[in-house]
């Protein structure tokens, strides 16, 4: 069943947090009125604006497979899983191709072009400054465990 679901238009937050969970809500919507493609069109917002968090970045897989497995599509459900099963190694060496929409059909691995109104909350960011940072902390902790 595919609805047309008009939510009303998403306004600009302070954080890329809460500009997630406003796309997360829009999702959900969508997915509950059966509008397949608007729930997809959030829920690849959400990941782009929540991948540099964890909790946000699983979230967003589990409901990419949950819309998946609905639909029917195997393939996808599957694809989402692993992607599910890179989430916490990738944030721990705070590998984030800005601007990754989440789906299957893109290289998890790369960077890509997003929606011009989630860029403000990427001004500034590197994919380098999260490795560098996990790193820092992943040495962190090693250091504390040998003590």
């Amino acid at each position: 069943m595919n609805t047309t679901h008009h939510p009303r238009e998403a306004p600009q937050f302070k954080s890329a947090r809460r500009a997630y969970q406003n796309e997360m809500d829009l999702m959900r919507s969508a997915y509950l009125a059966g509008d397949e493609d608007s729930a997809t069109r959030h829920a690849v917002r959400a990941h782009i604006l929540g991948q540099r968090y964890l909790i946000p970045h699983l979230v967003t897989h589990v409901w990419m497979m949950r819309m998946a497995w609905r639909r029917g599509d195997v393939a996808d459900a599957m694809g989402q899983l692993r992607r599910l099963m890179m989430v916490v190694p990738g944030w721990l060496i705070g590998w984030v191709p800005v601007g990754n929409p989440g789906l299957t059909s893109v290289n998890p691995l790369k960077s890509s072009a997003m929606p011009s109104d989630l860029a403000r909350y990427f001004v500034g960011d590197s994919i380098w400054y999260h490795v560098m940072r996990r790193l820092a902390l992943l040495v962190l902790i090693a250091l504390l465990g040998l003590a």
